[in-house]
């Protein structure tokens, strides 16, 4: 009988030795190991732990049991990932490992005993428990254990003896997993270090810095939610300058936090203010919340860990992960891979932006350069403007800008180049009033709002240009001339502390450089305004007198003329010369017969005349009717509320139209018209000036066609007289 256990034991013993060359990882072996045992005992529940002599800790190998899941177990004593303080703990599996012993625990029957040794199990109360230590060397590297739910005699001095027997060879084949983990481990941690220590020199900037120590970091590890934050101690801001969160920051985004004002609990600052990583599940930081009396900052997670990120003892800020959904999402080889690499990667972004800094500071002299080359060239101000804006946008990225000037006549603000979101927008004025800018004109001194919504306490009300969001970010910094303040340059921000203490003053630099610039530019734009207008008055008067003088000849021509074709066609001359319309005519009205002569018509450069139609409803018959000029500036656009209008003969229709009657002795007599094919061809002036000529000559045209009426009715008595003549003389 001896023999034959000894074989079934030796059977076993290789088997394991065999499982641990036949798998690649410790939940490989330890399935293996199980299944191998299960050929000889009941393995339904079966527990592995590793202990930590210098930690005096119980780590969770393997664990399978049908009642408890390892998160079940009294959060008294566990903390996510192992059982601390063994020596002082009175469990099962401590006791098997302090005494080095095998344990037998039948519950009902050893209750009185194990209340006297002060010894508990975790989880649900089974009817047995057997445990055997795993010795290696002599010392006792963990333990192995079984139990039972249902029934109290499933395990005995047979299994006793069995686990005792291959616990040896369990033992070394964990050391050995733990061996090979540890050496892929230091291999993929010697990896990632090398990846992100060459970061530095492959990256563009921080934030492609940031993404690739993530990347590299997810490569070894699943890391969904991941942040890195920086800590200012001076400012005492937590800057967070990139961050992915499922739930928080669902895309890659970045923000700050001023830690004064910053009420809730921060795992983050616990991290940096105690130099030390962490490692908390949900129950331990409501736990935490409830004794500081806070309420933590931001979602709650299931597992959060950070570890601080430090250069030579001084830490720089925190890189931290954490999971929503379950709380053993990190491994022990997750764990120590973040601490491994936390001080490369605090070195990688320490050298960026070292690296950004100074490359900053050229982009940022040369910026300076350009503004003032640019300052010094320009004397158009409208350009003066855009170039200013290109240059600070490309410094600053603001989502808001704005150049304002001061009219102290007045006190109005005109902000002259306004853009938002990139947006140019249209220019606009307010009265000087009690917003940010008007603090800044009034005041005479610049404005840095940092975070408006810890600020707004102590600042006026924003001036509201219709913008859809409130910058919280607000540098003003007013324009000076020969001690006056002549206006203000303006960038904002929808992010707090957008800008740091070196961007201010580079803000401010630029300011005064440009400012007797844009002071001379105004003045060159002033004069040139000033010289335009004394030219368009110029042209207004000399076009003035140009219109008189058409309507002085025109005058003399009425005066003078008495054959109404030379009238109408001088007349035509003069109008073409003032207007140039495609069309024009003018057309007299014989009421008895509804009728309307087109006696003089020009379309197109080609004179007709002659043309005899009824007045019917058209744009003519309109003026006539209601003895009134008829104004159509876009013909189509009007069309609706108007007669129809004659088309020529190439169907063209006229999107201008100006008709104005002739009125003479309370009776319309006809009409003149002037046309054109484009919208909107002539302005006010030019429509006050056609109806002046149209006035003027009114009466030479009557009187024109009255004695051209005479002259058609002397003519027929002379012609009926030489008739009358010429038959007498046949009747002689």
């Amino acid at each position: 009988m001896q023999h034959s256990n000894s074989q079934e034991i030796y059977k076993l013993i290789r088997k394991i030795a065999q499982s641990d060359c036949d798998t690649s990882d410790m939940q490989e072996l330890l399935t293996a190991v199980r299944t191998v045992l299960s050929q000889v005992m009941d393995t339904t529940n079966f527990s592995v732990n590793y202990y930590d002599h210098e930690k005096d800790s119980i780590k969770f190998l393997y664990h399978a049991n049908e009642k408890d899941s390892i998160e079940d177990y009294d959060k008294e004593y566990y903390d996510r990932y192992a059982i601390e303080n063994v020596g002082r703990l009175g469990g099962f599996t401590p006791e098997v490992i302090r005494t080095g012993k095998p344990l037998l625990i039948k519950t009902e029957k050893d209750s009185e005993e194990n209340s006297k040794l002060n010894l508990r199990g975790l989880g649900t109360p089974s009817k047995v428990w057997l445990g055997v230590p795993l010795t290696l060397k002599n010392t006792v590297i963990g333990a192995l254990s079984v139990q039972s739910y249902s029934k109290s005699e499933l395990y005995g001095s047979r299994e006793i003896n069995i686990l005792t027997a291959v616990a040896g060879q369990i033992a070394l084949a964990i050391e050995h997993k733990k061996l090979m983990e540890t050496q892929n481990k230091n291999e993929e941690i010697k990896k990632t270090l090398f990846s992100i220590a060459n970061a530095v020199n492959i990256t563009l900037n921080l934030q492609e810095l940031y993404r690739f120590i993530h990347s590299t970091l997810n490569r070894v590890m699943d890391l969904p939610n991941f942040y890195i934050a920086l800590y200012d101690s001076e400012k005492a801001l937590l800057k967070f300058p990139y961050a992915v969160d499922a739930i928080d920051h669902p895309e890659q985004s970045e923000f700050t936090v001023d830690i004064k004002s910053l009420e809730d609990l921060s795992l983050t600052m616990i991290v940096i203010e105690t130099r030390k990583k962490l490692l908390i599940n949900k129950k331990k930081i409501l736990q935490l919340c409830r004794e500081k009396h806070k309420k933590i900052w931001g979602p709650i997670a299931e597992v959060w860990f950070g570890v601080p990120l430090q250069i030579k003892n001084n830490v720089i800020g925190a890189m931290c992960t954490q999971s929503y959904s379950e709380s053993f999402h990190f491994n022990e080889k997750d764990l120590e891979i973040l601490i491994s690499v936390s001080d490369q990667v605090a070195i990688a972004i320490d050298r960026k932006r070292a690296d950004e800094e100074a490359q900053k500071r050229s982009e940022r002299l040369m910026a300076i350069n350009r503004i003032g080359n640019a300052a010094a060239n320009a004397h158009n101000l409208e350009k003066l403007m855009e170039t200013i804006y290109e240059e600070i946008n490309l410094t600053f990225r603001p989502d808001g800008f704005f150049i304002a000037f001061f009219d102290a006549a007045t006190r109005e603000l005109e902000f002259r180049f306004l853009v938002e979101e990139k947006n140019r927008r249209p220019l606009a004025r307010y009265p000087l009033g009690n917003g940010f800018s008007s603090k800044v004109i009034m005041e005479k001194k610049s404005l840095v709002i940092k975070n408006y919504l810890e600020e707004q306490h102590v600042l006026p009300q924003p001036l509201n240009l219709n913008t859809p969001t409130q910058p919280l970010s607000w540098i003003g910094v007013p324009i000076t001339s020969e001690d006056r303040i002549i206006g203000l340059v303006n960038i904002q921000s929808y992010k707090a502390h957008a800008w740091d203490e070196e961007d201010i003053q580079l803000f401010f630099t630029i300011t005064d450089q440009i400012s007797g610039t844009i002071a001379k530019a105004r003045l060159y734009e002033s004069v040139q305004l000033e010289l335009n207008e004394r030219k368009k008055a110029e042209e207004e008067a000399r076009r003035r007198a140009e219109r008189l003088t058409v309507i002085n000849r025109i005058g003399k021509l009425a005066a003078t003329a008495t054959n109404l074709g030379q009238l109408l066609a001088s007349i035509y001359g003069e109008i073409n010369t003032a207007f140039k319309p495609m069309v024009f005519f003018i057309a007299f009205y014989r009421s008895e017969k509804e009728e309307l002569e087109f006696r003089y018509m020009v379309r197109k450069g080609q004179k007709s005349e002659g043309l005899w139609l009824p007045v019917g409803n058209g744009l003519s018959a309109k003026i006539i009717r209601e003895k009134k000029i008829l104004i159509i500036n876009d013909y189509e656009k009007e069309k609706d509320q108007l007669p129809p209008q004659m088309a020529l003969p190439s169907g063209e229709i006229a999107r201008t139209w100006i008709g104005a009657p002739f009125i003479f002795e309370d009776q319309v007599i006809g009409i003149a018209s002037i046309q054109s094919f484009e919208p909107d061809a002539w302005n006010e002036e030019d429509l006050q000036f056609f109806f002046t000529i149209a006035d003027q000559i009114t009466d030479s045209i009557a009187k024109a066609r009255l004695y051209e009426a005479l002259e058609q009715e002397l003519n027929e008595r002379k012609k009926a007289e030489e008739e009358n003549k010429k038959l007498e003389s046949q009747l002689r």
